[in-house]
C-alpha cells in the first residue's frame, strides 16, 4: 500500500501544530472516515481461508498468524495456526494478508 514520505509526515505535523481546535476536529473527522474506508476495503478483500497476521493486544504483543474462518461486517474471526489454535475476533483493518 502506498503511503507518504517521512518528509511529508513532518510537514503534516507542522501544519497540525498550527491548527485551531475546530480545524483539528475536522482533521479527526477526516481520519475517522479514512479509517472506516480502509476497514471496508479490507473486509471486501478478505476471504475465508486466507492466511493473515496481526499483532495481539495481550502481554508481549506477539504477532499471530492464522486463517480467516468467518467474515462479519467489521471484524474477521481468525483461527491461530501455530500455538494453541485459539480464535480471535480482529478488526479487518488490523490484519495483514500473507501468501
Amino acid at each position: 500500500m502506498k503511503g507518504i514520505t517521512d518528509k511529508q509526515m513532518e510537514m503534516v505535523a507542522l501544519y497540525m501544530s498550527q491548527m485551531s481546535d475546530q480545524q483539528l476536529d475536522d482533521v479527526t473527522a477526516i481520519h475517522k472516515r479514512s479509517r472506516q474506508a480502509l476497514n471496508r476495503r479490507a473486509i471486501k478483500l478478505a476471504q475465508v481461508g486466507d492466511t493473515v497476521t496481526f499483532t495481539s493486544g495481550s502481554k508481549g504483543n506477539p504477532v499471530i498468524t492464522g486463517k480467516i474462518i468467518k467474515k462479519a461486517n467489521k471484524n474477521l474471526t481468525v483461527k491461530e495456526i501455530n500455538g494453541f489454535g485459539r480464535t480471535y475476533r480482529v478488526p479487518a483493518g488490523m490484519v495483514e494478508f500473507t501468501s
